[in-house]
């Protein structure tokens, strides 16, 4: 008994621990509401139940905040996430080099918030056309790796033979055994180490990595990919600010030493000056929104046009007319200067017959990878292995809204492409088995960014996220003639996180031969009698991409104007007869036929699902029939999934990805109606300027990631406290099954409801209405289905009814 009695104090004691670290600052009253009434039971016991349910309202509390909106009482109170000086100093450490002047570099524990608001106000106070000094460390988590090994004492640090063996068969020898053998080691093959890495006196690693040799594993990437950035193998030219009005602020970037980082910079004194709070707080929402005041007025962008009309001469570009241009030109920009030298470099190399060299390097030779998806990350930026799909789905979410709103700011014309039109013909968002992310753009246009954005870092707006992205333009874009596939990509928008990126591929005239079958058919014969097949193609409005797949131009223009993660985006005019140029498609978008990559799309929640997981939740015979559920089926469905695998982050993911599919379905629904053309034209356009923004489906990855760590952390806590090792995670199924019956709640009042763009009763509101038959759930299994529409059978802009 008295044994009992101290185990119960002792846990009484941890959680009052816990409980300093997880009481949230409110009034004391709206605690008492959970409080359990008095009634005479012992004290301790009571006391404990208090606690439990303390905690539980706490850790509730917690998850919907990071998952969901933040509650007012959030940001007042212990859970609290912001990062402050406190947290930045916890983290500091100051490394002293002996190198001839003798410095001291400060590491600490990077967090991306701190150096966006850093630099935004120095946006905000900065006076002329002043550069700012860049370090990747500071840019890119590059301390949780390279941290551990730098050190003030001569040679405690690793060497170059501590990361890469000339010969990997070379038997383990004791005697020349050190502390880093443990360190993931790449090889040399057959070269001198020297290659790919030298010993320094000036880098507080004590050495600089020249080269990145990618045969390797992932562990051995993951070192000398963030061990290559702190070496300044490469840097941005500039650092591009997105402002949330489409306003784009550039800051010009001179190297920063190896002595500096932003925790002892000028900069960060600058932050510091005039501050008012007690506590300093890097938010970057708070600097964006008082830099934003200044650019208010300047945003006179108005709504996009519904068609967008490319002018043929953007698909044609002329090497020796341009650099005539640029060289004829004064005062030319850094970028100007690197893009007018990459294109005499391509001139020199065509007319000396040389081949090309492979520019951009994946992760497709990385060693004991557990899935395709690891071979889609650039080998600069590689991070590690991205093992679950919802943290690369998040990632790619945020690349491609950042690039969408980037390109729109700077008036490129980019349109979607490949898998990521493919993905959009169905949901408006993409394939959750993605690897990547696809968009088109005309040659002259893929110049332009090459000429002012090339090796350029995009920081996208803080009320967006956190996300930073490179901009990589190979050197041979001037050449558009397939030779080879060692540069079929034009550009690339890297996450620096990451090194996830979209591919971005420019189009335009060229000599290339047909391989587009449809286009084979119908023009091989005339182009047979063209005077050249550069002069042919032009004629008759075929372009390419450097990888020799061609388009007819009249297929892609005039593009059209939807949406795509919730932004709007340009497709093709003729997007269905693109695709299925490429892929099989069915003219049936719902029915046990749509099965793609082992994924069923399953309309009642406008998604993709595992098939295998379908066949578990519905069982073998009804998983085929998942588009016919009725709302009890659909509520039985999600309560079984919360149950048995409690993924909060795909429900979520079903949730929050309603508008985006409604609104492909509203799309839709207009474009297998019985409107001729223009009916449609006017219905798509009046769709898209009433539904605006759509909520996106995914919320910030690098602070969704931060706040996870945390949440497990959390949770593993007050399991121990509690005694449960299940406790966190029926608090989580009691929120999704909360969250899965307001779904279903939700989705039933919308079937009660008429659904229309306008208070007329015109052809737009018939043919929403037929889209609500399709998304909204029967009640009963008798209840006769609806008609569907065979939405998929031929372009709407190519029907017979146009006029």
């Amino acid at each position: 008994m008295r044994t009992t009695k101290v185990r119960r104090c002792a846990l009484l004691g941890a959680l009052a621990l816990i409980l300093a670290y997880y009481l949230i600052a409110r009034k004391g009253a709206e605690y008492h509401a959970e409080t359990p009434s008095e009634k005479p039971v012992d004290k301790t016991e009571n006391e404990f139940k208090v606690i439990q349910i303390l905690q539980k309202a706490q850790l509730r509390e917690l998850f919907q905040a990071w998952y969901f909106s933040p509650s007012e009482s959030f940001k007042s109170g212990p859970l609290n996430d912001d990062f402050t000086l406190s947290e930045l100093r916890r983290g500091q450490r100051a490394v002293h080099v002996h190198d001839s002047q003798s410095y001291s570099f400060t590491k600490y524990e990077f967090d991306a918030r701190f150096t966006i608001a850093t630099y935004i106000r120095h946006l905000r106070q900065k006076t002329g056309d002043n550069k700012v000094p860049f370090n990747w460390y500071d840019w890119k988590d590059l301390g949780s790796t390279l941290n551990p090994l730098m050190f003030s004492e001569i040679g405690a640090g690793p060497s170059c033979g501590d990361l890469f063996v000339e010969d990997p068969v070379e038997r383990f020898d004791e005697q020349s055994a050190t502390q880093w053998e443990g360190l993931p080691k790449a090889s040399s093959e057959g070269y001198s180490i020297s290659r790919f890495c030298i010993s320094s006196r000036n880098s507080p690693l004590s050495f600089d990595l020249l080269e990145i040799q990618p045969r390797c594993t992932p562990e051995a990437l993951a070192l000398q990919s963030a061990s290559f950035l702190f070496s300044r193998r490469i840097s941005p030219i500039a650092l591009n600010f997105m402002i949330m009005d489409g306003t784009v602020l550039k800051l010009d970037v001179v190297r920063a030493e190896y002595g500096f980082s932003l925790a002892d910079s000028p900069l960060l004194q600058e932050y510091f000056s005039n501050h008012t709070y007690t506590e300093i707080v890097f938010d970057p929402v708070t600097e964006h929104n008082e830099l934003a005041k200044s650019f208010a007025s300047n945003n006179s962008r108005g709504p996009r046009e519904y068609l967008t009309a490319v002018p043929s001469e953007k698909f044609d570009f002329d090497l020796d007319a341009k650099i005539k241009e640029l060289r004829s030109r004064e005062g030319q920009s850094t970028n100007e200067l690197n893009y007018l030298a990459n294109l005499e470099y391509v001139q020199t190399h065509q007319r000396a017959g040389g081949k090309e060299y492979k520019y951009f390097h994946e992760t497709s030779e990385l060693s004991n990878t557990p899935d395709r998806f690891q071979n889609h990350m650039d080998v600069r930026f590689f991070s590690g292995l991205i093992t679950n799909k919802w943290r690369r789905l998040r990632i790619l979410n945020s690349l491609t809204r950042c690039w969408h709103l980037f390109a729109e700011s700077q008036n490129y014309t980019s349109w979607l492409a490949h898998d990521s039109l493919y993905a959009y013909l169905y949901t408006g968002s993409q394939f959750p088995w993605s690897t990547t992310q696809v968009v088109q753009m005309p040659v002259n246009d893929l110049h332009l960014l090459a000429q002012y954005f090339n090796q350029s870092l995009i920081i996208e707006s803080p009320l967006e996220g956190n996300g930073r992205f490179f901009i990589d333009v190979q050197p041979f874009i001037a050449s558009r003639n397939h030779e080879d596939d060692l540069n079929n990509v034009d550009a690339r928008f890297i996450d620096v996180d990451s090194g996830l990126y979209i591919d971005i591929l420019g189009v335009g005239y060229s000599a290339n031969t047909l391989e587009n079958r449809r286009l084979k058919s119908q023009y091989e014969r005339k182009l047979a009698g063209a005077v050249s097949l550069a002069a042919g193609n032009k004629e008759i409005g075929i372009i390419s991409e450097r990888s020799g797949k061609n388009f007819l131009i009249t297929d892609l223009l005039p593009l059209r104007l939807s949406k795509y993660h919730g932004l709007p985006v340009n497709v093709p005019c003729h997007t269905l007869t693109i695709v299925k140029d490429e892929n099989s498609v069915f003219s049936s978008l719902y029915g046990s036929k749509q099965l793609l990559q082992k994924h069923r799309l399953m309309p009642a929640l406008g998604t993709w699902i595992e098939n295998n997981k379908l066949k578990d939740l519905l069982g073998t015979r009804r998983a085929p029939k998942a588009h016919e559920l009725t709302a009890g089926e659909l509520r039985g469905m999600l309560q079984k999934f919360t149950i048995e695998y409690g993924q909060h982050e795909e429900l979520l993911y079903w949730i929050n990805s309603q508008d985006q599919f409604n609104f492909r379905l509203k799309e839709l629904a207009i474009e297998s109606s019985d409107m001729n053309r223009q009916e449609k034209l006017f219905a798509l356009e009046r769709l898209q300027t009433l539904s605006n923004k759509l909520h996106t489906s995914f919320r910030d990855p690098f602070l969704t990631d931060k706040r996870a760590r945390k949440w497990d952390s959390s949770a593993a806590k007050l399991d121990t406290a509690i005694g449960s090792s299940n406790y966190s995670k029926r608090i989580i199924q009691e929120i999704l099954a909360q969250v899965a019956d307001n779904f279903i709640s939700k989705k039933r009042q919308q079937r009660k409801k008429q659904i229309y763009l306008s208070q007329e009763a015109d052809n737009v509101a018939v043919a929403t209405t037929r889209s609500a038959n399709l998304y909204f759930l029967r009640e009963e299994e008798d209840e006769v289905l609806p008609n569907e529409p065979l939405v998929f059978k031929s372009d709407f802009a190519a029907s017979s009814s146009s006029n």
